[in-house]
């Protein structure tokens, strides 16, 4: 499932959020075993199991719709002048803003001459946050690269779901478990946690 672990390992989606949604994880001392449990999926560590794959294809094929109705209402509030709250509208929990925004800054006529490289796409994020903050006043070019840069996002989300779904007809499932809190890669990484004396 090369395609799912593209999308797991992209610095843009926060794994972590997307564990929560497809494990349904209610109790926090759990998370972090499933954390780890995706984290392993999305290195190749271990294999996905068909449950996985279904609930990971039914979180990224929303989240693609998601940010297409953004992007098209960001649009539109653009056309009509319409005043809306841009960093509201952008509020994905699992999506890392600050790298969608990092591209759109690479994109924009900003100042990096004299910012040490380390320094630059905190500098980039800044500078476009502040003007979706309206704490300046936005270039022309901000709105159409940002809404350009979600239609890739959503296109890449696409391309890579309909590749898993090929995948997933020749891809050999890892076993089944009978119940969250009996899940075999879980009690694996407990074990190695916690080695016998």
């Amino acid at each position: 499932m090369e395609s799912l672990k593209a999308l797991l390992t992209n610095e843009i989606f926060v794994r972590d959020a997307i564990a929560k949604q497809i494990y349904e994880i209610e109790n926090p001392d759990e998370q972090k075993k499933y954390f780890v449990k995706l984290r392993d999926r999305a290195l190749g560590k271990l294999r996905f199991q068909e449950e996985e794959v279904n609930a990971l294809l039914k979180v990224f094929t929303a989240l693609a719709r998601k940010i297409d109705r953004k992007a098209s209402k960001i649009r539109q509030a653009k056309a009509t002048q319409k005043e809306i709250d841009l960093i509201k509208e952008l509020e994905f929990p699992t999506i890392n803003l600050k790298q969608i925004l990092i591209r759109v800054g690479k994109q924009l006529p900003i100042d990096l001459a004299d910012v040490p490289e380390e320094k630059q796409n905190n500098l980039l994020y800044q500078a476009v946050y502040d003007q979706l903050r309206e704490r300046t006043t936005p270039s022309d070019q901000l709105i159409p690269l940002l809404t350009a840069e979600l239609d890739q996002l959503a296109h890449f989300i696409t391309t890579q779901l309909n590749h898993a779904r090929e995948e997933r007809k020749t891809y050999t499932f890892g076993r089944k478990y009978r119940k969250k809190d009996q899940d075999p890669d879980i009690q694996d990484h407990q074990q190695e946690e916690n080695p016998a004396p």
